[in-house]
């Protein structure tokens, strides 16, 4: 073999060992071309993916998640046929309250909670009070007088109803009491309210206090125009045509 060129001198050899070396030299090559196409194909696979993951990226970029947005999990792994949800998504366990057998409110009656909020009718008079003393400034402009008198209303509303409300409940409680009496006494079949029997009873005692008070045909008089603006509204304004 020669130094300088690195291959075998085939003069001297047999025709079966230059046959042989043929075959080497040949298989050599072959190694060299199939090592350099593994090369070039590994390296075209690793561009390739890196080249995905660039994308999915920019994707990501452009389309900003929202933060209740579901989990996104590869497709390529493995999900098993029964998952542990309550694990997977910390679901707590809801713990029924029934405030008659907790220590905060033992003891108390249903009414104690409804007391315990008289100071919010005390503070809607207070607040009612304060915007009917700053209508009577005459510099206001027609948007600030308008807002003071929708909250004036609403605050009037409220205070009304809240009224009503214990008017109702003290008639409740006192029919309820008179009838608890009855029935221990007489054997009397008990009868429960309804609440039209309530209006009824409420609307009577309304009529009593305006008659004493004096302002009972004030009263009729005002009922009977709202009546009467309601019948009018209800009445066509053309002639229908036959």
């Amino acid at each position: 073999m020669s130094d300088s060129e690195g291959e075998f001198d085939t003069a001297e050899l047999s025709f079966e060992d230059r046959l042989r070396a043929k075959q080497n030299e040949t298989i050599r090559n072959l190694n060299l071309k199939e090592k350099k196409a593994a090369k070039d194909a590994s390296a075209l696979k690793q561009q390739k993916s890196t080249l995905i993951a660039n994308k999915a990226d920019e994707a990501a970029e452009l389309h900003k998640k929202n933060k209740n947005a579901p989990k996104e999990v590869s497709s390529k792994a493995y999900v098993p046929r029964i998952r542990n949800v309550t694990k997977q998504y910390q679901i707590k366990k809801i713990e029924s309250r029934d405030p008659r057998f907790m220590a905060a409110t033992a003891g108390k009656t249903p009414d104690a909670e409804v007391d315990g909020y008289d100071f919010i009718k005390d503070m809607r008079k207070e607040e009612l009070g304060e915007f009917q003393e700053r209508l009577k400034n005459k510099d206001l402009s027609y948007e600030e007088r308008a807002e003071i008198k929708r909250n004036v209303s609403k605050l009037n509303g409220a205070i009304h109803r809240t009224e009503q409300a214990e008017m109702a409940k003290k008639i409740r409680t006192e029919f309820y009491e008179k009838e608890k009496k009855l029935v221990a006494e007489q054997g009397k079949t008990p009868y429960f309210l309804k609440d039209s029997d309530v209006k009824k009873i409420m609307k009577k005692r309304k009529i009593e206090e305006l008659k004493e008070s004096g302002g009972l045909d004030k009263y009729l008089e005002k009922k009977r125009k709202k009546q009467k603006s309601s019948q009018t509204s209800l009445m066509p304004t053309t002639r229908r045509s036959k």
